[in-house]
């Protein structure tokens, strides 16, 4: 069972390793990372720590799928900022509890659907395994060109920067003559899964199916042309794109069946419903429009719109700190 595990793992880290060595700097890659070097986030470092205490986790740690009163408790606290639950019970103790809760959850109703594991299954153990952490991902900064929309560089960097950290990277990048945004990250698709401690338990259980299938299409064609593009050898945007609508897709009705198999006994049940503000066909429609005006050269009235657009969507109460290319470069590929 050890030695499947670490093999696992170690594959892990020598993508991580690939990742981080590149594949030769140009000046433009020089001048982006003389601006982060400062804030850049050691993945590998991270991956080091994550993996030795998700080993040490998964021997001295054992939980059940029944215990949602521990995740309600964990999730109150959050939200209340509180440091402890109601009954005196450190967040941090608890907060491992819970990761291996809400996993036990996640993959009985991804069994109970069917779906088998791609890398198949050796002493109980399940491939992937399905592993995250409740923690703040890293920001990532997303480089796009101003006269289309595409990704033409990603860095991740230290988490909970400040707005003005944010703002001073992103005018020092677009002094390049390119659009750039730092973007705060819900999840990460590493082994352990990344995912933010600071969601509420629905966005949670989305983004624990999220990141989980992400690592099951890595054994299949669609996900493993992903990997190729995430280490550069074959880049492709539509195959980026794909995955993440499925990914998506996946991860909110996971997610939602999840949560109202073990939580609806305690709260409201998730009903799939539309909006009285449809955020997605605005953002669409937007996204249209800019395409649009970058074909015909106007790239200074497509930034002009776009800032005309980030106020309005604000007064319907959704917030966009910055709306630009690289916010659609980044969050396009959730089609």
């Amino acid at each position: 069972m050890r030695n499947r595990k670490i093999t696992a793992v170690l594959s892990i880290l020598l993508l991580v390793c690939i990742t981080a060595a590149g594949c030769g700097h140009s000046d433009f890659d020089n001048r982006v990372d003389s601006i982060v070097k400062a804030d850049r986030f050691s993945l590998f470092k991270w991956e080091v720590g994550a993996i030795a205490s998700e080993i040490w986790q998964s021997i001295s740690i054992h939980e059940s799928a029944d215990r949602s009163d521990l995740v309600l408790a964990y999730f109150n606290a959050i939200q209340q900022g509180k440091t402890t639950t109601a009954d005196g019970t450190s967040i941090s103790q608890l907060r491992p509890h819970v990761e291996k809760i809400i996993q036990a959850q996640v993959r009985n109703v991804i069994s109970e659907l069917g779906i088998k594991n791609p890398g198949g299954n050796f002493l109980g153990i399940h491939f992937p395994p399905l592993s995250f952490v409740l923690s703040k991902p890293p920001d990532l900064l997303v480089i796009s060109p101003r006269d289309k929309i595409e990704i033409l560089k990603e860095d991740r960097l230290q988490p909970d920067l400040t707005e003005t950290q944010m703002e001073s990277i992103e005018s020092q990048i677009e002094e390049l003559g390119v659009s750039a945004l730092v973007t705060e990250l819900g999840g990460m698709g590493t082994f352990p899964a990344f995912i933010t401690s600071d969601a509420k338990l629905s966005e949670v259980l989305n983004d624990a199916a999220h990141e989980w299938v992400h690592q099951y299409l890595a054994f299949k064609p669609l996900g493993f042309r992903y990997v190729l593009d995430l280490l550069g050898i074959s880049p492709n945007y539509d195959i980026v794109t794909i995955n993440e609508t499925v990914v998506g897709i996946f991860g909110d009705e996971v997610g939602e069946l999840v949560y109202n198999k073990y939580y609806s006994a305690y709260q409201t049940a998730i009903s799939s419903g539309t909006p009285v503000f449809d955020f997605n066909a605005a953002m669409r429609n937007i996204r249209v429009n800019v395409d649009n005006l970058l074909a015909d050269g106007k790239v200074n009235e497509a930034e002009q719109y776009m800032e005309t657009q980030r106020q309005s969507l604000e007064t319907n109460g959704y917030y966009i700190r910055k709306l630009n290319q690289a916010y659609f470069a980044f969050n396009g590929t959730y089609a």
